[in-house]
């Protein structure tokens, strides 16, 4: 069976490889971070199309934006590290922390 490749909304795509069964259970998404990746140790404001953030070092978010998104603010609480956040991420700034954004 033939990978699928299918648009994510922004300008890049989410790519599924087969696993060997020829199945759709057996499909693993990938792509975060194919088309690079943004690490961000400082509290200069960071915009961009993102798929996911890694948090790298204990981390805490002055402002956060992500389309699609409702609810309360990401901002002003410690996200640990290890933490993995997915959406549609189109910008952040640091408080605090270390992260890795993956496009």
């Amino acid at each position: 069976m033939p990978d699928i490749t299918r648009p994510t909304g922004f300008d890049i795509k989410e790519t599924y490889v087969d696993m060997g069964d020829g199945t759709n259970a057996k499909r693993v998404a990938i792509g975060n971070g194919l088309a690079g990746v943004v690490v961000t140790t400082n509290t200069s404001p960071v915009s961009g199309q993102f798929t996911s953030i890694q948090v790298l070092e204990d981390a805490n978010f002055s402002a956060f934006s992500e389309a699609g998104a409702s609810g309360q603010a990401m901002t002003g609480f410690v996200i640990p590290a290890g933490i993995a956040i997915f959406g549609r991420i189109t910008g952040y700034t640091l408080a605090s922390g270390k992260v890795r954004a993956h496009t």
